[in-house]
């Protein structure tokens, strides 16, 4: 039987292979920033030893409460690297499922945009585990949050960044807990390992006949798990290009250029689910 892209123990694993291949070669588009595949791991190990810094070790729970953007990327990646499991959050709750989310899952740290620490800090009396809040964005003086340290991604991050050799995870460590929508009841955490995420991601890149020429625009929200498995963990093993960016409503998608941004819904088929129609398939 002919290898996969993800004959590896983890999406880490596929990554800093990419990386090894190309490191030049173009991983990330994200408005207008281009970051290669020896960015995103540099990005990724600049945010495991800030989170190592702030006093995060291997099993930690770590929550993900961010929009789209490169610091997701760099949150992420960089939590699997220091060893814990990142927990994700839809970044439409407020309270109620906010607040389960994080006592649930007994998250010690909560990356979050600055403009949602006034959330943060309405139930964070609630959170006896939550220790840290790693805020993206300018922080305000008088942000509300009692207890846990705040602190600026900058600052956790303004130390000393080498990192080191490259720690790469156990196939069999949970890597994402991922909660249920919660329509029938009270949203449960699914505990995914390594090895699920690489064997996920192995059957979309094999499906969809993915390969290293290929662009995929993701305007999915990372939050939620067919984003984050379409289009972060897909382009870890095939050396993809993925483009996205935060939509907005005011600024409609522009005719793209021949060649410009594609997908890839396999010889002959459709576009994949969830991708824009007006995306040019080849």
């Amino acid at each position: 039987m002919e290898a996969t892209p993800f004959a590896s123990p983890s999406i880490l694993h596929a990554l800093v292979a990419s990386r090894d291949r190309a490191p030049g070669h173009p991983c990330i588009v994200f408005e207008g920033e281009t970051l290669s595949y020896d960015a995103v791991v540099a990005l990724a190990q600049r945010w495991e030893v800030g989170l190592r810094g702030a006093g995060i070790v291997p099993g930690d729970r770590v929550a993900v409460f961010l929009e789209n953007g490169l610091e997701f990327v760099g949150a992420y990646l960089g939590t699997q690297l220091a060893g814990a499991t990142v927990v994700l959050v839809n970044t439409q709750y407020r309270q109620v499922e906010l607040r389960h989310i994080l006592e649930d899952s007994g998250a010690r740290a909560c990356v979050a945009d600055a403009a949602r620490l006034g959330d943060l800090a309405r139930v964070v009396p609630d959170l006896p585990a939550l220790a840290v809040i790693v805020a993206v964005g300018d922080v305000p003086g008088d942000h509300g949050v009692v207890g846990p340290v705040v602190v600026g991604v900058d600052a956790m991050r303004s130390g000393d960044v080498d990192a080191g050799p490259l720690r790469l995870p156990d196939a069999d460590a949970i890597a994402v807990i991922g909660y249920t929508s919660g329509t029938t009841g009270r949203s449960k955490g699914a505990m995914l390992r390594h090895r699920n995420l690489a064997a996920n991601a192995a059957a979309v890149t094999t499906a969809w006949h993915w390969t290293a020429s290929d662009r995929l625009l993701l305007m999915l929200p990372l939050f939620h798990v067919h984003g984050l498995c379409v289009g972060m963990r897909g382009d870890g093993g095939c050396g993809f290009r993925l483009c996205g960016g935060r939509p907005r409503q005011d600024q409609p998608l522009r005719r793209q250029d021949p060649g410009e941004v594609q997908y890839s819904g396999g010889r002959g088929r459709g576009p994949p689910e969830g991708s824009d129609p007006r995306a040019r398939q080849v």
